[in-house]
């Protein structure tokens, strides 16, 4: 049988930390599938068309590929700085909220028992 343990408080500090790194690796592999990787392999072709009505540049140049290009790496990489930080404060305030409700409710009941070593 195994220890019965109540989780009273969590620290607000280690969740932020632990939501940005988990908001930055969830938007790095998603945002790969749905940002990068479409734009890169053709996806940014209706950006480029648009960017070629309003400037009147030739939707072939080797520039307007290259604004393309670079636009969609510069989104990607502000994309997960953004999503990191948003995730870490909503983590941070699901702690601040749980230890406020833990107060008064009781914390969450864990049981515990040593495992075997592998």
């Amino acid at each position: 049988m195994g220890t019965k343990l109540v989780l009273r408080r969590v620290g607000v500090f280690s969740s932020l930390k632990i939501g940005c790194v988990l908001g930055g690796v969830l938007f790095a592999i998603i945002g790969c599938f749905g940002l990068l990787l479409p734009g890169l392999l053709g996806g940014g072709g209706a950006f480029i068309a648009a960017l070629s009505e309003e400037t009147g540049v030739d939707p072939g140049t080797l520039g307007a590929g290259i604004g393309v290009l670079g636009f969609i790496v510069i989104a990607y990489v502000v994309g997960v700085l953004v999503y990191s930080v948003v995730t870490g404060l909503v983590t941070a305030l699901y702690a601040l909220l749980y230890n406020i409700v833990a107060r008064i409710a009781g914390g969450l009941e864990i049981e515990l028992e040593e495992g075997r070593e592998f």
